[in-house]
């Protein structure tokens, strides 16, 4: 479950959710999955694998696709986090840094979602809810996302669903 070495490079969500989309796109279509992308006007790049983001967003995407019901809904928000965002996200990032601009991406769904017991288990290896899951998907995304110098949290406070806050690096 150890990603390579990262190949960094400046590339945007915008990308990477658009290449995810492409491969996804007969799922979503088959289950009348609405993608709502948004992104804030003149958001900065960030520096990762560009290989291994797809991965992440793709391991993500594939969870939500199977915990949704027919015309469900996914979601995609991703802008620059102010100071206000870095510090009430400091408890569960304490490696936030002040003087650095990080790019705020949430990714929620509106499936069944999961309980804070679960959520708190989410990115251990080998953990799973699934009768035929490994336990390592979402183990490798934490992994990948920590290669990265990026960070990842499961917010299981929804009313439904289940949402996942990951903070980048920006490109200044």
């Amino acid at each position: 479950a150890k990603p390579g070495d990262a190949k960094k490079d400046k590339v945007s969500i915008a990308s990477i959710v658009n290449e995810i989309r492409q491969l996804l796109k007969i799922k979503l279509d088959s289950k009348r999955i609405v993608l709502e992308e948004n992104y804030a006007d003149g958001l900065p790049d960030i520096y990762v694998d560009p290989d291994q983001m797809q991965q992440v967003f793709l391991n993500l995407m594939l969870n939500a696709i199977e915990a949704l019901n027919i015309n469900g809904n996914i979601g995609i928000r991703a802008q620059l986090a102010d100071q206000k965002m870095i510090e009430s996200y400091k408890d569960f990032f304490p490696d936030l840094k002040n003087n650095i601009k990080y790019v705020a991406v949430h990714f929620k769904d509106n499936g069944k979602g999961m309980s804070p017991e679960v959520a708190a288990k989410a990115f251990e290896p080998f953990y799973t809810t699934k009768h035929n899951g490994s336990g390592l998907g979402l183990a490798i995304v934490n992994r990948i996302l920590n290669e990265n110098n990026a960070f990842i949290m499961a917010d299981s406070s929804q009313l439904q669903g289940v949402a996942f806050i990951m903070m980048f690096e920006s490109v200044s």
